[in-house]
Protein backbone atom coordinates (compact mmCIF):
# COMPACT_ATOMS: atom_id res chain seq x y z
CA UNK A 1 0.00 0.00 0.00
CA UNK A 2 2.84 2.54 0.94
CA UNK A 3 4.51 2.01 -2.35
CA UNK A 4 0.98 2.54 -4.40
CA UNK A 5 0.67 5.41 -2.65
CA UNK A 6 4.19 6.64 -3.13
CA UNK A 7 3.58 5.91 -7.00
CA UNK A 8 0.35 7.86 -6.79
CA UNK A 9 2.26 10.50 -5.50
CA UNK A 10 4.75 11.29 -8.13
CA UNK A 11 1.45 11.26 -10.45
CA UNK A 12 2.63 8.28 -12.33
CA UNK A 13 0.91 4.77 -13.03
CA UNK A 14 1.72 1.31 -10.85
CA UNK A 15 1.68 -0.99 -13.79
CA UNK A 16 4.85 0.72 -14.98
CA UNK A 17 6.72 -0.25 -11.83
CA UNK A 18 5.07 -3.95 -12.26
CA UNK A 19 7.63 -6.72 -14.42
CA UNK A 20 6.02 -7.69 -17.83
CA UNK A 21 5.72 -11.03 -16.79
CA UNK A 22 2.59 -9.75 -14.52
CA UNK A 23 0.65 -7.80 -17.11
CA UNK A 24 -2.61 -9.16 -18.23
CA UNK A 25 -0.86 -9.10 -21.78
CA UNK A 26 1.60 -11.58 -21.11
CA UNK A 27 -0.57 -13.84 -19.79
CA UNK A 28 -2.55 -13.55 -22.60
CA UNK A 29 0.36 -14.70 -24.76
CA UNK A 30 1.52 -17.70 -22.67
CA UNK A 31 -2.47 -18.95 -22.96
CA UNK A 32 -3.43 -18.02 -26.64
CA UNK A 33 -2.67 -21.25 -28.23
CA UNK A 34 -3.63 -23.58 -25.33
CA UNK A 35 -7.77 -24.87 -25.21
CA UNK A 36 -9.29 -26.24 -22.39
CA UNK A 37 -12.12 -28.76 -23.27
CA UNK A 38 -15.18 -28.70 -20.98
CA UNK A 39 -16.15 -31.89 -18.84
CA UNK A 40 -19.18 -33.23 -19.02
CA UNK A 41 -21.11 -33.83 -15.09
CA UNK A 42 -19.91 -36.11 -12.51
CA UNK A 43 -22.86 -38.98 -13.68
CA UNK A 44 -20.68 -39.48 -17.09
CA UNK A 45 -17.43 -40.13 -15.31
CA UNK A 46 -15.86 -43.76 -16.02
CA UNK A 47 -16.20 -45.65 -12.67
CA UNK A 48 -13.21 -47.21 -11.07
CA UNK A 49 -11.94 -49.64 -8.67
CA UNK A 50 -10.56 -47.24 -5.86
CA UNK A 51 -11.68 -45.86 -3.08
CA UNK A 52 -12.32 -42.37 -2.87
CA UNK A 53 -10.44 -40.18 -0.84
CA UNK A 54 -10.98 -39.32 3.12
CA UNK A 55 -9.79 -36.42 4.91
CA UNK A 56 -7.37 -37.53 7.55
CA UNK A 57 -8.91 -38.12 10.99
CA UNK A 58 -8.46 -35.65 12.90
CA UNK A 59 -6.93 -35.80 16.64
CA UNK A 60 -8.16 -33.40 19.56
CA UNK A 61 -5.76 -32.70 22.29
CA UNK A 62 -6.15 -33.90 25.81
CA UNK A 63 -7.30 -31.44 28.60
CA UNK A 64 -8.68 -27.98 28.45
CA UNK A 65 -6.97 -26.08 25.89
CA UNK A 66 -4.58 -22.99 26.54
CA UNK A 67 -5.88 -19.63 27.30
CA UNK A 68 -2.20 -18.59 27.20
CA UNK A 69 -2.12 -15.21 24.53
CA UNK A 70 0.19 -15.26 21.18
CA UNK A 71 3.00 -12.88 22.48
CA UNK A 72 4.22 -10.04 19.88
CA UNK A 73 7.58 -10.32 18.45
CA UNK A 74 8.77 -7.06 20.51
CA UNK A 75 7.17 -8.46 24.25
CA UNK A 76 10.18 -9.31 26.45
CA UNK A 77 9.82 -12.62 28.45
CA UNK A 78 10.44 -12.53 32.10
CA UNK A 79 9.70 -16.04 32.49
CA UNK A 80 8.09 -18.79 30.95
CA UNK A 81 4.62 -17.67 31.64
CA UNK A 82 4.61 -13.83 32.86
CA UNK A 83 5.57 -10.94 30.28
CA UNK A 84 7.65 -7.31 31.34
CA UNK A 85 5.25 -4.74 31.53
CA UNK A 86 6.01 -0.87 30.16
CA UNK A 87 5.04 1.21 32.94
CA UNK A 88 4.73 5.31 32.35
CA UNK A 89 6.74 6.64 35.29
CA UNK A 90 4.03 8.05 37.69
CA UNK A 91 4.03 11.73 38.82
CA UNK A 92 2.71 12.11 42.53
CA UNK A 93 -0.02 14.99 42.27
CA UNK A 94 0.69 16.64 45.48
CA UNK A 95 4.66 16.81 45.34
CA UNK A 96 4.74 16.84 41.50
CA UNK A 97 7.46 14.41 41.97
CA UNK A 98 8.14 11.37 39.47
CA UNK A 99 8.40 8.03 40.99
CA UNK A 100 5.79 8.07 43.07
CA UNK A 101 1.80 8.49 43.32
CA UNK A 102 -0.02 10.74 46.22
CA UNK A 103 -0.34 7.22 48.41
Amino acid sequence: MHACAAINWRRKRPEEFCNHWLTLGAYNATYQFFFIKPTHGAQYWTPTEYEKPQPPNKKSQRGRPKKMRRKDTDEELISRKKLKRQLVEWTCSKCGLNGHNKR
